[in-house]
Protein backbone atom coordinates (compact mmCIF):
# COMPACT_ATOMS: atom_id res chain seq x y z
CA UNK A 1 0.00 0.00 0.00
CA UNK A 2 2.85 2.42 0.82
CA UNK A 3 4.33 1.89 -2.67
CA UNK A 4 1.00 2.79 -4.24
CA UNK A 5 0.75 5.87 -2.02
CA UNK A 6 4.30 7.00 -2.92
CA UNK A 7 3.54 6.45 -6.63
CA UNK A 8 0.34 8.53 -6.38
CA UNK A 9 2.12 11.27 -4.43
CA UNK A 10 4.72 11.62 -7.21
CA UNK A 11 2.06 11.70 -9.95
CA UNK A 12 -0.13 14.23 -8.14
CA UNK A 13 2.87 16.40 -7.27
CA UNK A 14 3.67 16.67 -11.01
CA UNK A 15 0.11 17.88 -11.58
CA UNK A 16 0.86 20.88 -9.38
CA UNK A 17 3.65 21.90 -11.74
CA UNK A 18 0.81 23.16 -13.97
CA UNK A 19 -1.78 24.19 -11.36
CA UNK A 20 -1.51 26.04 -8.06
CA UNK A 21 -4.80 24.71 -6.70
CA UNK A 22 -7.41 22.22 -7.89
CA UNK A 23 -11.14 22.83 -7.42
CA UNK A 24 -13.45 19.85 -7.09
CA UNK A 25 -16.75 18.87 -5.53
CA UNK A 26 -16.67 19.10 -1.75
CA UNK A 27 -18.64 15.87 -1.32
CA UNK A 28 -20.09 13.19 -3.52
CA UNK A 29 -23.63 14.43 -2.75
CA UNK A 30 -25.46 17.32 -1.12
CA UNK A 31 -26.21 17.47 2.59
CA UNK A 32 -29.08 15.43 3.98
CA UNK A 33 -32.34 17.15 4.88
CA UNK A 34 -32.75 17.88 8.59
CA UNK A 35 -36.11 16.94 10.03
CA UNK A 36 -37.52 17.53 13.51
CA UNK A 37 -38.32 14.66 15.81
CA UNK A 38 -36.53 11.98 17.77
CA UNK A 39 -33.12 10.87 16.63
CA UNK A 40 -33.02 7.47 15.00
CA UNK A 41 -31.26 4.78 17.00
CA UNK A 42 -27.65 4.45 16.02
CA UNK A 43 -27.23 1.35 13.90
CA UNK A 44 -24.74 -1.21 15.11
CA UNK A 45 -21.56 -1.13 13.06
CA UNK A 46 -21.08 -4.23 10.94
CA UNK A 47 -17.72 -5.85 11.40
CA UNK A 48 -15.61 -7.01 8.52
CA UNK A 49 -14.12 -5.41 5.43
CA UNK A 50 -15.67 -2.26 4.00
CA UNK A 51 -17.82 -2.78 0.92
CA UNK A 52 -16.03 -2.38 -2.39
CA UNK A 53 -17.09 0.90 -4.04
CA UNK A 54 -16.44 1.76 -7.64
CA UNK A 55 -14.66 4.99 -8.61
CA UNK A 56 -17.93 6.81 -9.32
CA UNK A 57 -19.15 6.47 -5.73
CA UNK A 58 -15.91 7.33 -3.91
CA UNK A 59 -15.60 10.72 -2.24
CA UNK A 60 -13.83 13.34 -4.40
CA UNK A 61 -11.24 13.96 -1.70
CA UNK A 62 -9.89 10.40 -1.82
CA UNK A 63 -6.66 11.35 -3.60
CA UNK A 64 -6.01 14.35 -1.36
CA UNK A 65 -6.51 12.23 1.75
CA UNK A 66 -4.37 9.38 0.46
CA UNK A 67 -1.56 11.73 -0.61
CA UNK A 68 -1.74 13.96 2.47
CA UNK A 69 -2.60 17.10 0.51
CA UNK A 70 -4.09 20.23 2.08
CA UNK A 71 -7.75 20.67 1.21
CA UNK A 72 -10.51 23.04 2.26
CA UNK A 73 -14.24 22.93 1.43
CA UNK A 74 -16.48 26.01 1.42
CA UNK A 75 -20.18 26.50 0.54
CA UNK A 76 -20.91 27.08 -3.15
CA UNK A 77 -24.67 26.95 -3.51
CA UNK A 78 -27.83 24.93 -3.05
CA UNK A 79 -29.41 22.20 -5.14
CA UNK A 80 -33.00 22.30 -6.44
CA UNK A 81 -34.25 21.02 -3.07
CA UNK A 82 -32.46 23.82 -1.20
CA UNK A 83 -29.74 21.58 0.26
CA UNK A 84 -26.21 23.00 0.52
CA UNK A 85 -23.30 22.01 -1.71
CA UNK A 86 -19.57 22.68 -1.31
CA UNK A 87 -16.53 23.27 -3.47
CA UNK A 88 -13.19 21.91 -2.32
CA UNK A 89 -9.79 23.42 -3.03
CA UNK A 90 -6.79 21.06 -3.01
CA UNK A 91 -3.14 22.13 -3.08
CA UNK A 92 0.36 20.72 -3.33
CA UNK A 93 1.69 19.06 -0.18
CA UNK A 94 2.98 21.78 2.15
CA UNK A 95 1.24 24.59 0.26
CA UNK A 96 -1.63 25.17 2.69
CA UNK A 97 -1.45 28.91 2.04
CA UNK A 98 -2.49 28.53 -1.61
CA UNK A 99 -5.53 26.47 -0.60
CA UNK A 100 -6.60 29.00 2.02
CA UNK A 101 -6.02 31.89 -0.41
CA UNK A 102 -8.15 30.19 -3.11
CA UNK A 103 -11.01 29.55 -0.67
CA UNK A 104 -10.77 33.08 0.66
CA UNK A 105 -10.81 34.53 -2.88
CA UNK A 106 -13.85 32.40 -3.77
CA UNK A 107 -15.68 33.63 -0.68
CA UNK A 108 -14.69 37.20 -1.50
CA UNK A 109 -16.37 36.86 -4.91
CA UNK A 110 -19.49 35.03 -3.70
CA UNK A 111 -21.79 35.17 -0.70
CA UNK A 112 -22.69 31.49 -0.38
CA UNK A 113 -20.95 31.29 3.01
CA UNK A 114 -23.45 33.85 4.35
CA UNK A 115 -26.57 31.91 3.28
CA UNK A 116 -28.29 29.16 5.23
CA UNK A 117 -30.63 26.37 4.11
CA UNK A 118 -34.23 26.32 5.28
CA UNK A 119 -34.64 23.93 8.20
CA UNK A 120 -38.05 22.29 8.27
Amino acid sequence: MQRVRAFLQRKVDKLFDSFDVLATAGQQSVAQQLTPGPRPQQQEQKKGPAPNRNAQTKPPDGVSSLCGLPALAVPCGFNADGLPMAIQFIGRAGNDHAVIAAARMFQGLTDWHKKHPVIL
